[in-house]
């Protein structure tokens, strides 16, 4: 009945909305360049606009067989990501779009699907007023912080050990946003109720996906929207700080990972838990997260090893210089406990990066080297290596 009446209230929304758009085909079309926001299609009217991007990352990466043994164990030589974007108004400001596509091997979950899934984000969402507004569709699930900055928006050329065992991902389903004051201070929260299948999966479930966060922002508005891309690259004439909490509770999913992974033997409830901080002045960019999950009733049964049952953390700092070069430091860590603890690894990254920022994070040039440690207690590591990886990213 709760699903009913949100989808509901939706529909409505969205009909009161249309009814109002006149819709011309002789409308005049202008184009501008937007210095962070691509190119901008917009009627004279204003009332219709199309604002397009796209992006593509080329990385090489190599990772030796251990720390003395410096031959290849691995490497790649890839387009990492290939991202077209688009997004914009129709008929009223209020009513908005955003479509995102990838195009490469990675990008299209290739490993779950029979057939080339290009879709990222496809949602549609309206403004009720200053803090309501609601969306339909595919994106990105308010889970940690790290996995909802864009990937074109990192520090470091890709995300944490922590993000890529834990992250929520994608889902189809209905997203509520409402924005408010803490006293003078943002206080934001998202609720989603969802598939829990990920993106564009056909899969039956006898479940949905419960998805919610918070966000308080004590010292006020980050720059630029800064508290959604990582490192000071605006440099902060004054202290800033986001404090964020989420929960995502997937019932009966039938994947390992919630919305990603491979597929279980029978379905399970998990439950997943996320803290984190950010902190950004002068260049200094301070940031933190942790991750717990656990499966429920459903789970008691299920064979070791296909769900990681455990907790993660991530932390990271960095300084951004007045000339667009930055230092960045990072440490991620997973561990897991219970039964999966018998039959899992542990494992810990050190990574260390230097990044050249050529126009903020859409054009830039960036390497890191880290230490990569498997553990079955952190006392008696399994096996240490080293990892390179070097990656130019150029967008609009």
């Amino acid at each position: 009945m709760k699903n009913f009446l949100l989808h509901l209230f939706w529909l409505a929304s969205i009909n009161a909305c249309l009814g109002q758009i006149p819709f011309d085909d002789d409308r005049e079309v202008t184009t501008s360049f937007l210095n962070s926001r691509g190119i901008m299609f917009a009627t004279t009217d204003s009332l219709y606009s199309l604002n397009l991007r796209f992006r593509m990352q080329n990385r090489f990466a190599y990772t030796t067989r251990s720390l003395q043994d410096l031959k290849l164990s691995s490497s790649e030589m890839l387009i990492r990501r290939l991202r077209l974007r688009l997004n914009g108004h129709l008929g009223s400001k209020r009513l908005t779009y955003a479509i995102q596509l990838g195009f490469t091997v990675e990008d299209m979950d290739g490993d779950v699907n029979e057939l080339s899934n290009i879709i990222r984000d496809a949602i549609a969402e309206y403004k009720l007023n200053e803090q309501w507004s609601i969306g339909f569709g595919q994106t990105k699930l308010p889970g940690n912080r790290e996995r909802v900055n864009s990937s074109s928006d990192l520090q470091l050329v890709d995300r944490s050990l922590m993000n890529r065992t834990f992250n929520i991902d994608r889902d189809f389903g209905t997203f509520l946003r409402y924005r408010a004051l803490l006293g003078k201070t943002p206080l934001n929260f998202v609720w989603v109720i969802s598939s829990g299948q990920g993106r564009n999966i056909r899969i039956q479930s006898e479940g949905y996906c419960y998805t919610g966060r918070v966000e308080w922002l004590p010292l006020g508005s980050f720059t630029g929207g800064g508290d959604y891309f990582q490192g000071d690259v605006m440099r902060e004439p004054k202290p800033k700080l986001s404090l964020g909490l989420a929960s995502s509770f997937n019932r009966n999913a039938n994947r390992s990972g919630a919305q990603i992974g491979g597929s279980l033997p029978q379905m399970v409830d998990l439950f997943t838990y996320f803290s984190d901080i950010l902190f950004k002045y002068k260049g200094l960019a301070i940031a933190g997260e942790g991750v717990y999950r656990t499966w429920g009733e459903n789970g008691k049964s299920l064979p070791r090893g296909y769900v990681y049952n455990g907790y993660g953390y991530c932390a990271q700092l960095s300084y951004c210089s007045t000339k667009h070069w930055e230092g960045v430091g990072r440490i991620s860590q997973i561990i897991p406990i219970g039964s999966s603890a018998q039959l899992l690894q542990g494992q810990r990254e050190i990574t260390l990066g230097i990044n050249k920022y050529l126009r903020y994070h859409r054009i830039k040039i960036q390497s890191d080297i880290s230490l990569l440690t498997a553990f079955k207690n952190e006392v008696a590591p399994i096996s240490e290596k080293w990892g390179f990886r070097f990656q130019i990213e150029v967008g609009i």
